[in-house]
């Protein structure tokens, strides 16, 4: 599986396939942390914990959950990425 993320002025611009996930720790109006996964739903179409949704090795690619997606950043903004062995625990 692989994430591919870069900073692009003021946005993140983020390819993913498989079952790494990243998430933007954001604050809120009233000053508290809150963290918005960038990767939500990128185990959709899998259909058991050992299955990462998609994978590019292998004899085939398995582009099931390819996602793409572009997030305007805001001042503060932190950017977290995780392998599914961090996010999965």
């Amino acid at each position: 599986t692989i994430t591919l993320a870069c900073i692009a002025d003021t946005h993140l611009v983020l390819a993913s396939v498989g079952d790494s996930k990243v998430f933007v720790l954001r604050k809120t109006s009233n000053g508290k942390l809150k963290s918005v996964d960038i990767t939500e739903g990128s185990r959709r179409a899998s259909h058991d914990a050992s299955d990462p949704g998609g994978r590019l090795g292998g004899k085939y690619a398995d582009w099931r959950n390819l996602a793409v997606a572009v997030v305007k950043l805001e001042p503060n903004d932190i950017i977290i990425g995780c392998s599914d062995g961090i996010h999965d625990n």
